[in-house]
C-alpha cells in the first residue's frame, strides 16, 4: 500500500441507531468512525490532554478547535462512551509508520497517560491493554477520509 493518512474513532459500544449521513463501518465488534483531517492530530490530542472527561469537552465546545468540536459532537449525538481515537500517517509496507497518534477514553473519562504515549509500561498499546481491543479492530476498510467517504457512498447507493 502507498502513502496514506487515516484518522478514526474506535468504538464497541453498542450504539442504536445511526443515521446514515455519518459515514461509519462496521468491522466484528467494531464500529470505524473515519474523521476528516484538516491540521494533523496534535492540536486534538493536546485539547483531550487538558479534560478529565468528554463531558468538559462539550461543556467547552465554543473555545475547541474546529476539529475536536466535530468529534466531540460526534460522541454526543451517537452517546459514544468508551473509543480510541487513531491517526496514521503511514508511507509503505517497508517502513514504519511516519505518525502514529492514539488515545483512549474510556466511559468518558479521558485516559490522561495514553495522550502522553500510545503504550503502556509494558509497551502494550492502551487500546488493547486497557480496553481489550484485539487485532479486529486495525481491520479497516479505508485509507483517508476522502477513500472512506467513496467507499461508503458506494455501499449504500
Amino acid at each position: 500500500m502507498g502513502h496514506f493518512t487515516r484518522c478514526q474513532l474506535i468504538t464497541k459500544d453498542k450504539l442504536n441507531q445511526i443515521p446514515v449521513e455519518i459515514i461509519h463501518f462496521f468491522n466484528n465488534d467494531y464500529i470505524h468512525f473515519p474523521i476528516e483531517i484538516y491540521y494533523g492530530m496534535d492540536d486534538v490530542r493536546n485539547e483531550f490532554g487538558q479534560y478529565e472527561t468528554t463531558d468538559d469537552l462539550i461543556q467547552n465546545k465554543s473555545n475547541l478547535s474546529i476539529q475536536t468540536f466535530e468529534i466531540i459532537e460526534l460522541i454526543e449525538m451517537l452517546g459514544i462512551n468508551t473509543f480510541v481515537m487513531e491517526f496514521m500517517e503511514d508511507v509503505g509496507d517497508w517502513y514504519p509508520p511516519l505518525e502514529f497518534i492514539q488515545f483512549v477514553v474510556i466511559d468518558r473519562k479521558i485516559l490522561k497517560e495514553s495522550i502522553i504515549s500510545n503504550v503502556d509500561e509494558n509497551g502494550d498499546a492502551y487500546c488493547e491493554s486497557i480496553l481489550g481491543y484485539d487485532d479486529n479492530y486495525n481491520n479497516v476498510p479505508f485509507t483517508s477520509y476522502d477513500n472512506a467517504k467513496r467507499e461508503y457512498l458506494k455501499n449504500i447507493g
